[in-house]
């Protein structure tokens, strides 16, 4: 499968890179796993190498640049230029070294020295620009009167969900298996809201958006399209999908995209999807859209669920995980049968919205994250790229700690 990287030269460095395969420090066999998955990341990285050396014509950059709405950032993500980081990279390496070694800065001349100030200074000033934008939206918000109130999770969930659990409040496994189905490798949909309820939550989001229309405070959301949950007082179902819903199901499912501990943030928001967006029937008060380009979340496990299923098209896409392989590979076309019905899938897995036909879409997103047991322990770089922290020695895990 390594296609027209498998010339024997490039065996040499890694054979050289990777002695680990051959023998260990205390003389133990490794196993068969470590070696395999040390190869393919190699050939992986050394096409990557080569295809930027030599890019073609359709190479997987260009194919994501194919229109304007990909190149200008149409998932909230700055513009795809092809170009180097230099900003990014020289930060990330001056925060390793600033951790890493308590002189660091010694060996550094002064121009270099306010070069790195000039960088993190920028970040600040950044970040507080973003803190101030936050709480101008927040502020917007606090006049909005939610009239859908805390609510048991018997008028929430649908009846087949609250099976699964006995009445401690505890999931049980023997259950799980005949609630879930698999629509990918890795991707797992089943009944979740009550279909009344979903209406309820729809019918919440146009009162919010008529709010935000009748405040005047429109321009103060700017281009934050999704309704907000949290914006919209609704912290307590943020609260009751991660508690009872994607934390159990995810630490029974996936294990490994937890690092085995726990989901400890959430940010829940409804999105929409029309087929002819106007203004008269744009419930995302801002920047509507037909689709949604192909992309990754910004969570450990992301809780997609349908709260209308009466359109065409509007498929959601699923692709398969950054760093294995099988990025531009489709795995399957999802559409929820009902309205409730949700998909539960990794943040890294590739995923898209299709074109829709006819009708309007409307989804509850729940962007979940390990920010102690994930994001304490690994780099930014080894998480997206789903790499062996144990095997590719990444310097927020333990053995450069």
């Amino acid at each position: 499968g390594m296609g027209q990287w498998h010339h024997p030269l490039l065996l040499v460095p890694f054979v050289q890179a990777h002695p680990v395969l051959y023998s260990s420090t205390d003389g133990t066999i490794v196993t068969r796993r470590q070696p395999m998955q040390a190869l393919w990341s190699y050939f992986r990285r050394a096409s990557e190498l080569f295809e930027w050396q030599e890019p073609q014509s359709d190479s997987r950059l260009q194919r994501a640049m194919t229109t304007q709405a990909d190149r200008d950032g149409a998932i909230n993500e700055k513009p795809l230029r092809g170009r180097r980081a230099e900003n990014l990279s020289h930060i990330m390496h001056s925060s390793f070294g600033l951790d890493h070694y308590p002189k660091y800065l010694q060996r550094w001349d002064i121009p270099s020295i306010e070069a790195l100030e000039n960088r993190l200074e920028k970040q600040l000033a950044f970040v507080r620009e973003q803190k101030a934008l936050w709480l101008q939206r927040e502020a917007a918000s606090t006049g909005f009167t939610q009239s859908l109130s805390s609510l048991p999770p018997e008028e929430v969930f649908d009846e087949r969900f609250l099976k699964i659990f006995d009445a401690a409040g505890k999931l049980r496994l023997s259950q799980l298996g005949n609630l879930l189905e698999e629509e990918c490798d890795g991707c797992y949909s089943f009944p979740l809201l009550r279909p009344d309820f979903c209406q309820r939550l729809l019918e919440s989001a146009e009162s919010f958006a008529d709010y935000v229309k009748q405040q005047g405070v429109a321009e103060t959301m700017g281009s934050e399209r999704p309704l907000v949950l949290d914006r919209m007082h609704l912290a307590w179902l943020n609260d009751m999908l991660l508690d009872k819903c994607v934390n159990p199901v995810s630490q029974a499912v996936f294990p490994d995209e937890l690092n085995e501990g726990i989901l400890d943030w959430r940010h829940g928001y409804i999105v929409s999807y029309f087929a002819s967006p106007t203004d008269s029937d744009n419930t995302d008060v801002t920047n509507p859209k037909t689709r949604l380009v192909r992309h990754t979340d910004d969570s450990e496990m992301t809780l997609n669920v349908c709260l209308a299923n009466d359109y065409d098209g509007g498929e959601l896409a699923l692709y398969g995980k950054r760093g294995t392989g099988l990025e531009e590979t489709k795995l399957a076309d999802f559409k929820s049968p009902s309205p409730g019905w949700a998909l539960l899938h990794p943040g890294r897995q590739l995923h898209e919205v299709l074109q829709v036909k006819n009708g309007n879409r409307f989804g509850l997103i729940l962007w979940t994250r390990s920010n102690n047991d994930v994001r304490g322990g690994i780099c930014p770089c080894c998480w997206m790229n789903g790499r062996d922290t144990v095997m590719d020695c990444c310097v927020c895990g333990p053995r450069w700690n």
